[in-house]
């Protein structure tokens, strides 16, 4: 039976900290411990889509096993961390098309917290949306424990994800950058340039859900973009994600992405064989421990076809975030020329009317970000 006490050895191994486990053992307690997490985050599946469907909501739901990098850079960042505690090895993300929907979700599960089939205990929940990150992220996180009649063994952690695609697209985009320059920005670390740009697009995200915008603060954002090259670099990645084909039928996929010879492959499994899916993904990802060029990935979805939008940051494909910008900055310089046309105008009735014209164009203009259902 595995023990806490021994998961945390474990974990306390893979960083150096303890000797108490053989460097195998230490592997397949974690490779057991990982797999515990599956059935959870596949129930909680159920209930995620029985709401979506009551709400007719239009949503992307992924769900994935944390990367071993991950869980160790986790462990290596967070002192005191136990990989027995660790609350996202299992997660589910769901991608909304509004803020609204978002809340609605959410207390939507709170509602079934109080189910007597419900096999989870609420443990805790933060809310980046009302509150962001001092980095501009933004979220809703939500952690239950699956205790509830299950045997101690098999108890574990899931946590919940819910952002509009918006914010998916921001977190997308700091994801990929992270990755391609080898700078843990997702963890607020690194080149301070990126960190700063990223953290001023939160803001720019946050002005269009609200159907605001300040152009000035646009201009300086895109003056910062320019400066790093950093759309350029973005287009740039997105070629890692042509590798998956539109018809693809599989349950599960294990990618492995050598960024440095720029090459993919891909291996596809059926439901019944996801154990072997995690076994090659275990072992892939211990060969490549230590290449930083190299990341593997096991991915599962209902529907492969849609793994481009809800993995975006696996594949690389920052179209989403690129699309965004662009058409921020061509609302600026619409608004721009506006101003130049309302200035040359003489007769002040004439430019009152300009004013409204420019003002009604602006507002058109930003409904090309609302996703919201009229």
């Amino acid at each position: 039976m595995i023990t806490k006490e021994k998961i945390n050895q474990a974990g306390y191994c893979f960083i150096g900290k303890s000797n108490n486990l053989s460097k195998n053992d230490a592997d397949n307690i974690l490779k057991g411990f990982r797999l515990i997490h599956q059935h959870p985050m596949t129930l909680f599946r159920h209930t995620i889509d029985r709401k979506l469907k009551k709400h007719n909501i239009n949503a992307l739901v992924s769900q994935r096993l944390k990367r071993i990098p991950s869980i160790v850079k986790k462990l290596e960042i967070q002192e005191n961390m136990q990989l027995s505690r660790m609350q996202d090895i299992g997660g589910l993300r769901i991608v909304v098309d509004t803020i609204q929907e978002a809340n609605l979700i959410r207390d939507e599960i709170k509602k079934v917290e109080k189910h007597r089939n419900f096999k989870f205990t609420f443990a805790n929940e933060k809310n980046y949306i009302e509150t962001p990150a001092d980095s501009g992220y933004r979220s809703i996180h939500m952690v239950y424990k699956y205790d509830k009649g299950i045997e101690l063994r098999k108890q574990c952690r899931v946590e919940i994800q819910i952002r509009t695609r918006l914010q998916h697209a921001w977190a997308t985009a700091v994801e990929v950058t992270g990755t391609f320059s080898n700078q843990l920005l997702k963890q607020s670390l690194g080149n301070k340039k990126y960190l700063n740009i990223f953290k001023k697009i939160s803001k720019l995200f946050i002005s269009l859900e609200e159907k605001k915008i300040d152009d000035e603060f646009v201009k300086e954002v895109k003056q910062d973009i320019e400066n790093a090259q950093l759309l350029d670099k973005l287009r740039s990645f997105t070629i890692a994600s042509k590798l998956v084909e539109n018809n693809s039928k599989g349950k599960y996929l294990l990618l492995k992405m050598n960024f440095e010879k720029k090459e993919i492959s891909a291996s596809k499994y059926s439901d019944a064989k996801f154990e072997k899916a995690n076994e090659d993904y275990l072992k892939m990802e211990l060969e490549h421990f230590d290449n930083n060029a190299v990341e593997v990935v096991l991915l599962s979805i209902q529907d492969i076809k849609k793994l481009r939008q809800s993995y975006p940051n696996y594949f690389m494909d920052t179209t989403e975030f690129i699309k965004s910008m662009d058409k921020l900055f061509k609302l600026v310089v619409e608004n721009e020329k506006q101003q130049k046309i309302i200035d040359s105008i003489k007769d002040e009735e004439l430019k009152k009317i300009a004013k409204t014209m420019s003002k009604d164009i602006t507002k058109k203009m930003l409904k090309l970000f609302d996703r919201s259902k009229k």
